[in-house]
């Protein structure tokens, strides 16, 4: 699944907002099954996964 659409069911899950700062990010692939009891730690296991960072700043998840 794109990184996109994690991220809007993620948003939809726990009713906060995620932005991706990279394009060529939002559309990696990624697979994996995700325990989804915290968003930030589902946001940090994908950073892990994709060697990238997060953000948090102004009630928003960034990822870049």
């Amino acid at each position: 699944m794109e990184l996109r659409s994690v991220c809007e069911e993620l948003m939809n899950t726990f009713d906060v907002e995620i932005s991706i700062d990279d394009s060529a990010l939002a559309t990696t692939t990624i697979s994996g099954v995700f325990e989804a009891r915290d968003v930030r730690d589902v946001l940090s296991t994908i950073c892990t996964m994709t060697g990238r960072n997060l953000r948090h700043e102004n009630r928003k998840y960034i990822l870049y």
